[in-house]
């Protein structure tokens, strides 16, 4: 009897660790993906950025040239990826605890950039990068929170990013907790506390109810 209480304890516990590292994938999935400088598919060449002091509400631009390096089509989309430098930033304390650190997933390089800014470039969505081609693009930001950002220009292709050099461009006003922070993590992560906190409740429940049913049996049978 002793047993099965152990072991329906182990299959709780598995079950606890499945929720727990599957919620928080949800969590990271934009931090999954990874990034390079550069690479057998393509470089960023010519990055400018128009200004690198702007408020909340306000955007700015970046213009480069995208040089494709491989033989073949690739479907591509324009993205930006960045660096929240605030140091006590809580969201990136916690995201990064469950992400991998050699990825996007790091502090370096962030690829959930839209909580912090609307973007919107040209070319826009998918777009075929025809082989051994140069092709120019835009990219225009606005900000939706205040603080500093080293932000590069990155074409997205196969689930890794290419980015360009990069700047640092600081944002001033208000520091709130934007729409895409709300329902990208606070609002799953506090679903997920949730979720294990209920499953650990049933799983203590259930295995109180089972010891105390044990110990009726053993009593009948004395």
């Amino acid at each position: 009897m002793r047993y099965d209480v152990v072991k329906q304890s182990l299959v709780l516990g598995i079950i606890f660790v499945l929720v727990l590292v599957g919620n928080f994938d949800f969590l990271a999935y934009g931090h999954t993906r990874m990034c390079m400088t550069s690479g057998n598919h393509l470089r960023i060449e010519d990055e400018n950025f128009d200004t690198r002091n702007i408020s909340v509400d306000q955007s700015m631009e970046i213009q480069g040239r995208i040089v494709s390096l491989n033989p073949n089509e690739q479907n591509s989309k324009m993205w930006v990826v960045l660096d929240n430098n605030d140091e006590s930033y809580f969201l990136d304390n916690i995201t990064r605890l469950f992400s991998n650190a050699g990825g996007c997933a790091s502090r370096t390089f962030d690829g959930n950039s839209n909580w912090f800014f609307n973007i919107d470039s040209n070319p826009a969505n998918v777009f075929l990068l025809e082989p051994n081609t140069a092709m120019p693009f835009k990219i225009d930001l606005l900000a939706l929170k205040s603080g500093t950002y080293h932000i590069h220009s990155a074409v997205l292709i196969d689930g890794v990013y290419y980015f360009g050099p990069g700047g640092t461009v600081t944002v001033e006003g208000r520091d709130g907790v934007t729409e895409g922070e709300l329902f990208g993590f606070y609002l799953p992560f506090v679903a997920s506390i949730a979720l294990i906190a209920f499953v650990t409740i049933i799983g203590i429940v259930l295995i109180r109810r089972k010891m105390h049913d044990n110990i009726g049996s053993s009593r009948e049978l004395s």
